[in-house]
């Protein structure tokens, strides 16, 4: 797990990274609160990653957290591998650092949000938990820094 300090102020994006969907949130420029962005849906990895690269420049973005997907133990798995080299490939079109950060149970926390704050069924979409889930880690990042 790297650590990534912000002295500056300036946003933090999130990033929930998934093959189909990229889930996104964005801080403040105080970095006191986050809030959920959107959800990419993955056609290509090409044009997520020139998508993310515009939302970044719109929202001058100072860093970028990534959802880390370690194993249970720990350990890098498979996904946490995909997910490093997803980063490198956006690390080459975006001016700003790229942290990791432990994502588990952030998409299971963020479903548990979900139908706590979400009464209709068909409105918990895929989507709106991804995005959730990129608030999850951007909130555990900013409370632990």
């Amino acid at each position: 797990m790297a650590f990534v300090f912000c002295m500056n102020q300036g946003r933090i994006l999130a990033i929930d990274y998934g093959e189909r969907r990229i889930g996104l949130a964005l801080s403040d420029p105080m970095q006191i609160i986050a809030s959920g962005l959107t959800t990419i849906q993955v056609q290509n990895e090409n044009s997520a990653i020139q998508k993310i690269k515009k939302l970044v420049g719109e929202h001058e973005v100072i860093l970028v957290v990534m959802g880390n997907p370690l194993d249970k133990n720990g350990s890098e798995g498979a996904k946490a591998r995909q997910v490093k080299i997803f980063a490198e490939k956006l690390r080459q079109q975006i001016p700003v650092n790229i942290a990791f950060w432990d994502e588990r149970m952030s998409s299971v926390t963020a479903q548990k949000m979900l139908i706590e704050t979400e009464s209709k069924k068909k409105r918990r979409t895929k989507e709106k938990i991804d995005e959730l889930a990129a608030v999850v880690i951007l909130r555990h990042y900013l409370d632990a820094n």
